[in-house]
């Protein structure tokens, strides 16, 4: 009895605070973050396509998120990288307003992608120091063999999206350069602003190294060392940041074709021997249109496919830029295995 006295007692009770909550859970409004889907590209907000895609690369060492955006689908990929160190901050501004000004402007953006990491550090960013929480310096951790996860993300991000030049921001009042072409690139931005450039040398295990191990123009923009404001910074900064993004369009480096080889000596008279050139020439041919083809789906983001040219151009040919072939085949299998890393994160 007792019981059933208690029942009738808090069943008012529960039902209004079970109304309360019902009520909350359906006119709250929704305050969190617009986030995009990176697989299509749609805001789940505004249900329609998005230019820019938010993306979560990795997380600092103390568990913080690495974050930027992919801005447009073009084969000309640019990567650009802010607040390496903590100290050095800012580039992540300069990013923001680079960012939305692309979105306002996308006939920038034709047959051009824009990769933003907007701060790789965000520990040394929030204890204004040059290293990470664990105190190191990330832009010289590229070649131990226990790499931090802010290298790591950097790493994983460059594999996955195989950019054709990599642009650095920091704050050394100058621009340095590093990898093939990346000189002429640096030039270029230094007619488009005041800063000149500066060698400061290429120290091993550092981003600049990296980049030269992967074939990657490497451009440190180092802005002003004293603090400026992101709307000065934009003013001053900016033709030279769209300058890094609408500069030519580099594509996969590969060595001109091998000459054909030339014809054997002919044979002295009254003897008959077999003229193979004709038959060394199909080969050759042969050969450079596999390599064409592997390199043509590299560059189309379809390591898959490379590989199987590249192997079918080995049974061909195994001696045919055999050099080459090992490069580009490590480097799609590097491309499958930070892609199935990134779908596993996402």
């Amino acid at each position: 009895m007792n019981k059933k006295k208690l029942l009738h007692t808090r069943l008012p009770f529960f039902c209004t605070v079970f109304s309360i909550l019902l009520w909350g859970c359906v006119t709250t409004k929704d305050t969190t973050e617009k986030y995009t889907n990176p697989q299509g590209g749609f805001d789940r907000n505004n249900k329609k396509e998005s230019i820019a895609v938010k993306y979560d690369y990795g997380y600092s060492a103390e568990r913080r998120r690495i974050q930027g955006s992919v801005i447009g689908k073009g084969k000309d990929v640019i990567l650009i990288i802010a607040t390496i160190h903590g100290d050095e901050s800012a580039g992540t501004p300069l990013l923001d307003e680079l960012k939305k000004y692309l979105v306002r402007n996308p006939r920038l953006l034709e047959g051009r992608k824009v990769i933003t990491m907007d701060n790789v550090n965000p520990d040394g960013m929030l204890k204004r120091k040059r290293e990470n929480a664990r105190g190191v310096d990330i832009n010289h951790d590229f070649s131990t063999p226990r790499p931090q996860p802010e290298t790591q993300a950097i790493v994983q991000t460059i594999k996955y999206f195989r950019p054709n030049r990599i642009i650095s921001i920091r704050q050394l009042n100058g621009i340095d350069y590093d990898g093939p072409g990346a000189q002429r690139l640096a030039e270029h931005l230094q007619q488009n602003c005041d800063l000149r450039i500066k060698r400061w040398g290429t120290t091993p295990g550092s981003l600049g190294n990296y980049g030269i191990e992967m074939g990657i123009p490497v451009i440190t923009f180092g802005l002003p060392v004293k603090n400026m404001s992101p709307d000065r910074l934009w003013q001053q900064y900016s033709r030279a940041l769209l300058a890094c993004v609408t500069y030519g369009r580099a594509v996969v480096h590969t060595a001109a074709p091998s000459p054909p080889p030339s014809p054997p000596p002919s044979p002295p008279a009254g003897l008959s021997k077999p003229d193979k050139t004709a038959e060394l020439r199909a080969k050759q041919k042969k050969s450079e249109q596999l390599f064409q083809k592997a390199v043509s789906y590299l560059n189309g983001k379809n390591p898959d496919k490379a590989l199987e040219t590249f192997e079918e151009l080995r049974k061909t040919n195994a001696v045919y830029k055999a050099a080459e072939v090992r490069k580009y085949m490590q480097y799609a299998k590097d491309f499958i295995k930070a892609k199935q890393e990134m779908d596993r994160l996402h």
